[in-house]
């Protein structure tokens, strides 16, 4: 019952040929999802905490996936290292956000500058907050690839976000579970 609507959406939108992008992965459910039923796996999952990224290729090597296209960072609007706060649960985080009061720094790496043999079908975006930058970092490969989006907006990036990608004449759809 965790997401169901998003989630059988995302099952639908990542049955394309093409990469799928699960920005900020947690520990993977969009990840294994989008990879489903799928003779080769193009889903490229991102999550900077390490407590997740251990459970995020767990939840891959059980469902027989691959963990190839894992990276270990924040996907932002700049390459670099960045403060990652962040509240751990007893196996993983829960609220995980870049934020100047993170106790630990993360890795950054902007869409933008991951190479893709093949075309961007859909993105997932779960970043607390952060979704505008993300955006900002992917402006190329929205722009090119026209790629399918869910994403969990948060206030503060909401009207960002929405002009932003109003710019590639996106339309939206509010999901509220």
């Amino acid at each position: 019952e965790y997401e169901n609507k998003s989630l059988n959406l995302w099952y639908d939108i990542t049955r394309g040929d093409g990469f799928c992008i699960d920005i900020g992965a947690h520990t993977g459910i969009y990840s294994v999802i989008g990879s489903l039923n799928k003779e080769l796996s193009l889903t490229i999952s991102i999550e900077p905490h390490f407590l997740n990224f251990a459970r995020l290729l767990d939840n891959l090597k059980i469902n027989s996936l691959s963990a190839k296209n894992c990276y270990m960072a924040a996907a932002s609007n700049q390459n670099g290292t960045m403060k990652f706060e962040a509240s751990i649960n007893t196996y993983h985080t829960s609220g995980g956000k870049i934020s100047d009061k993170g106790n630990m720094s993360v890795n950054t790496v902007m869409i933008d500058n991951i190479n893709f043999s093949k075309n961007v079908i859909a993105m997932k975006i779960d970043t607390e907050g952060y979704e505008y930058k993300v955006l900002e970092g992917a402006k190329k490969i929205i722009q090119n690839h026209k790629p399918e989006i869910i994403f969990e907006i948060n206030r503060e990036s909401l009207n960002s976000s929405i002009n932003l990608l109003k710019k590639f004449g996106y339309k939206f759809y509010f999901i509220d579970e």
